[in-house]
């Protein structure tokens, strides 16, 4: 399957968990999410999405628990594509994401959103400032979350950064 209809769950407003691993979906629809109430889990690894529009993931749910976007070739995620998680699992594990972009990930931070990274080739330069002088932001990254050369970001100098950037 490499499709989910914007309307296709627009009959089964309970749904809670919505699982669609190892396909080649490379979009979702902005809206597909929406007006599910009850909505817990999305997991969508080992696809093909490499772009996340905005709207995309607009989730909104009281209940909200994981995100799983693992797996796929995602470079870029567009702001306010990844909405309504407050305080839940984002995975981005083994994507193709080299800029963490402040618009994108400060709202989902400030969110309590735990974010995991590992795997993507992060280029660590100024694009991470924002986040690497920020103990109260980077407390929500996970620990194995590394730039390219393998560097992990939580040992990265905020000072160097406050200094260069």
């Amino acid at each position: 399957m490499s499709d989910v209809p914007v309307d296709g769950f627009k009959r089964v407003p309970n749904l809670e968990v919505f699982y669609f691993e190892g396909n080649n979906l490379q979009q979702i629809t902005p809206g597909t999410f929406a007006g599910l109430p009850h909505l817990r889990n999305i997991y969508i690894p080992n696809n093909k999405l490499s772009r996340i529009q905005e709207g995309a993931l607009a989730v909104a749910s009281d209940f909200f628990q994981d995100l799983v976007l693992s797996g796929n070739d995602i470079s870029i995620i567009e702001p306010f594509a990844i909405t309504g998680i407050s305080g839940a699992d984002l995975r981005l594990d083994g994507n193709s994401l080299t800029v963490l972009d402040e618009a994108v990930f400060r709202p989902l931070l400030e969110d309590k959103v735990s974010i995991f990274l590992e795997g993507n080739p992060l280029s660590c330069e100024c694009d991470v400032a924002w986040l690497v002088t920020r103990p109260d932001l980077m407390a929500w990254i996970a620990d194995d979350a590394a730039c390219f050369n393998g560097q992990l970001l939580a040992d990265l100098d905020p000072a160097m950064y406050e200094n260069l950037c």
